[in-house]
C-alpha cells in the first residue's frame, strides 16, 4: 500500500484549528479554494502536480487556453504549460497565476476583460494565457468581472459594474489598464455573479454588488437593494465563497454562515427561505464551497456535506434529483476527502492521495473524464489530474472470497476507485445476494465476502389409499438445505400406513413423498369371508369351504376357527352357526 504517510498527514492537518489563514498547513490552501482547481460555468480548470496548468469542457472562444477560437469540447484536460499556482474559471474566462505572481488569462473578454476603452464590440479573444497583471497572489473570476489581489494585499476589480460589483461606488464599468485598486488590507476576495466578497486581514467580511435576494447580507433585498461599495457583514471570518446567488462563509471557529438566494435549499437551514443576513447553518467546518444552487462543506473528519440543488449528481452521492425538502439541510456524501469546489450543477474534490474526482452535469465534457462519458455522473469519479502527490495513487489489496473463505479474486485497485467483482458464486441450497462490503471507493485493504439467503424447499406428503384415494389432509412444510425432518403419519381406522414416520434430510430441490395406506382385513370372530360382519353369510362361505366347493382366505381361516384347533372344518361350522344364533 503506497503513500499511506501523506495521506495520514494530510488527514492530520485538516484536523488542525483554524487559527488563520498564515497559521494552516495543508495541502491545498483552504482559503482559497479555487487556488488549484476550479469549476465553472461550463470548463473547468486545475493545477496538476508539478505546476501545470489544465483546462477543459466548453471551448466557444478559447477558455482552454489551447490556441482554437472555433466552438468545441475539450473533453481530455488541455496543458497549457508548466510554472503554474492557482487557476480560476468561470463563463468563458479562464484566469492563472504562476510563481512569479503573474496573473494571465485566456477565452473570450466580452465585457472589456483584458481590453480597454478602445474595445471592439465583439471584445478580444485571447487563444493561449496572456499576462494582465504582476504581483498577484490570488484571483477571482466572476460572471462578467474579475478580482485579484496583490502581494501588497491591496484588491483590485476590472470588468462590468451593472450593479455596483466593483465596488467603487458607481456602476460605471471599467476596462482600463489592469484594473483599478478598491480596498487595502485584503486578505483574497471572490467575485460572484455580480457581487464581490473580500475578507481582510483582520478577519472581517466585506460584500457588495448584485443584492436583489439578500446576497450581501446586511439586511436588505429587492431591486433597488444594489450595494455599490463594500459593507461589512460578518467578523472572525476564515473563508467565503459565491457563484451563483448566495454567499457562505467559514469563520474561525469552524462554523459556517449562509445568505442570499434559497430557493433551493441552498443555505442549508432546512428550508427554502431566502435569508437577507448571515445565518448559522453548521459547526467543525474546515472549507466551503458554494455553486451556482448547491453548496458543499468539508468537515474536519474529512467528511463532504452538501445541500440546496442535486441536479445530476452534483452532489456525488449516487442521486440524480433536484431539489427536495430533504436537500434544504447538509446530508454526507461517501468517501473521505481534503479540499472541495462546486461550480453548475458540479462538484470537484480531492482525495487525501491528492487526485482529483469530480461529479455532476457533464455538459462539453467539463468533469474532465475523457470523450465519452456520460452527461451525468453522480459518483465522484477520477480524473487524470493530480493537485499533489508525487507517486501517483495510492493501491490496496482487495480480496473477494465466498462463504466458507475461499478465494474467489485477489485485485490491486487505486484509491478512490471501485473494484470489479467476480463472477456471482453459487452454493449448493442458497441464494448469492451481494457482498457485505461497499467497494465502489476503495480507501483501504479489504476482504469482501459473498453473502447469501437460504432457500426453503418444500415437503409434501399425501396421504393415500392404494388407489390414490386421499385419505388425510395433505402435509406441507419448509425446509432448508440440509435440514432434517420427521412426521408422524396419521392413524387412520381400518388402514395400515405403510411408512408410519417420514423422516431424512431436505435436499435441494423440492421434495413429494405419497403414503399409501392398505386396508385392513377384519379380524373378527367368525367373519370368515372378512368383510367386518359376522352374519349368515359366514355361515355359508364356511359350508361351502368344508365342502371343498368356497374359497377362503388364511385370515378368513382364522377367524372361522371356533374351536382353535387351527383349520375350518364343520366342527367350526356348528359352533358359528351356534354363535350366530347367540
Amino acid at each position: 500500500m503506497k503513500k499511506l504517510t501523506a495521506i495520514l498527514v494530510a488527514l492530520l492537518m485538516l484536523m488542525l484549528p483554524l487559527s488563520g489563514i498564515a497559521d494552516v498547513s495543508f495541502p491545498l490552501s483552504l482559503s482559497h479554494e479555487w487556488a488549484s482547481f476550479d469549476m465553472g460555468v461550463t470548463h473547468s480548470a486545475a493545477v496538476h502536480v508539478g505546476g501545470f496548468g489544465y483546462a477543459w469542457g466548453y471551448n466557444y472562444n478559447a477558455p482552454i487556453g489551447n490556441g482554437v477560437t472555433a466552438s468545441s469540447d475539450t473533453f481530455v484536460p488541455y496543458n497549457w504549460g508548466t510554472g503554474v499556482t492557482a487557476v480560476s474559471a468561470n463563463n468563458k474566462t479562464t484566469l492563472s497565476i504562476d510563481g512569479n505572481g503573474v496573473l494571465s488569462i485566456c477565452g473570450a473578454f466580452w465585457w472589456g476583460i483584458g481590453g480597454d476603452s478602445s474595445m471592439p464590440s465583439g471584445g478580444y479573444i485571447h487563444t493561449a494565457p496572456t499576462q494582465f497583471a504582476t504581483n498577484v497572489r490570488s484571483a477571482s473570476m466572476g460572471f462578467n468581472h474579475m478580482v485579484y489581489v496583490k502581494n501588497d494585499n491591496t484588491l483590485w476589480v476590472y470588468g462590468e459594474n451593472a450593479h455596483g460589483q466593483l465596488g467603487d461606488n458607481s456602476t460605471t464599468s471599467y476596462y482600463t489598464g489592469a484594473g483599478k485598486k478598491i480596498l487595502d488590507n485584503v486578505s483574497y476576495a471572490v467575485a460572484g455573479d455580480c457581487l464581490t466578497a473580500a475578507v481582510k486581514t483582520d478577519g472581517t467580511l466585506w460584500v457588495w454588488g448584485f443584492n436583489y435576494y439578500g446576497q450581501v447580507g446586511n439586511g436588505s433585498s429587492g431591486a433597488n437593494a444594489d450595494r455599490k461599495s463594500p459593507v461589512q457583514v460578518l467578523t472572525n471570518v476564515y473563508s467565503v465563497s459565491t457563484m451563483g446567488d448566495h454567499v457562505v462563509a467559514l469563520k474561525n471557529d469552524g462554523s459556517v454562515w449562509a445568505w442570499g438566494l434559497n430557493d433551493v435549499g441552498q443555505l442549508g437551514r432546512g428550508n427554502t427561505t431566502n435569508a437577507t443576513s448571515p445565518v448559522q447553518v453548521t459547526t467543525g467546518a474546515v472549507q466551503v464551497s458554494a455553486g451556482y444552487n448547491h453548496t458543499a462543506v468539508l468537515k474536519s473528519d474529512g467528511s463532504l456535506w452538501f445541500c440546496g440543488c442535486n441536479y445530476r449528481g452534483a452532489f456525488g452521492n449516487g442521486v440524480n434529483g433536484g431539489y427536495s425538502a430533504a436537500n434544504s439541510t447538509f446530508r454526507q456524501t461517501p468517501g473521505t476527502w481534503v479540499a472541495v469546489n462546486c461550480g453548475t450543477h458540479c462538484t470537484a474534490a480531492v482525495a487525501p492521495t491528492g487526485q482529483l474526482f469530480t461529479t455532476g452535469h457533464n455538459d462539453h465534457g467539463k468533469l474532465g473524464l475523457g470523450n465519452g462519458a456520460p452527461t451525468t455522473v453522480t459518483q465522484f469519479t477520477a480524473t487524470d489530474i493530480w493537485i499533489f502527490g508525487e507517486d501517483g495513487p495510492a493501491t490496496y489489496t482487495v480480496r473477494f472470497v465466498d462463504w466458507d473463505g475461499t478465494l474467489l479474486s485477489e485485485q490491486e485497485v487505486s484509491e478512490g476507485e471501485a473494484a470489479s467483482a467476480p463472477a456471482a458464486p453459487t452454493r449448493i441450497g442458497y441464494e448469492f445476494t451481494g457482498w457485505d462490503k461497499d467497494f465502489s471507493c476503495v480507501t483501504e485493504d479489504m476482504t469482501v465476502t459473498a453473502t447469501y439467503t437460504a432457500i426453503r424447499y418444500t415437503l409434501t406428503i399425501n396421504y393415500v389409499d392404494e388407489n390414490g384415494v386421499k385419505l388425510a389432509p395433505t402435509f406441507t412444510r419448509t425446509y432448508t438445505y440440509g435440514e432434517s425432518y420427521s412426521i408422524s403419519s396419521p392413524i387412520i381406522s381400518g388402514y395400515t400406513a405403510n411408512t408410519p414416520l417420514v423422516s431424512g434430510v431436505m435436499g435441494a430441490a423440492n421434495l413429494v413423498i405419497d403414503v399409501v395406506y392398505t386396508q385392513d382385513q377384519s379380524k373378527l370372530k367368525g367373519d370368515v369371508n372378512c368383510d367386518g360382519i359376522v352374519d349368515s353369510a359366514d355361515i355359508t362361505l364356511a359350508a361351502a369351504y368344508s365342502m371343498n366347493a368356497g374359497t377362503v382366505t388364511a385370515q378368513g381361516i382364522i377367524n372361522g376357527d371356533m374351536n382353535g384347533d387351527g383349520l375350518l372344518t364343520a366342527a367350526d361350522l356348528s359352533a358359528l352357526y351356534s354363535y350366530i344364533l347367540g
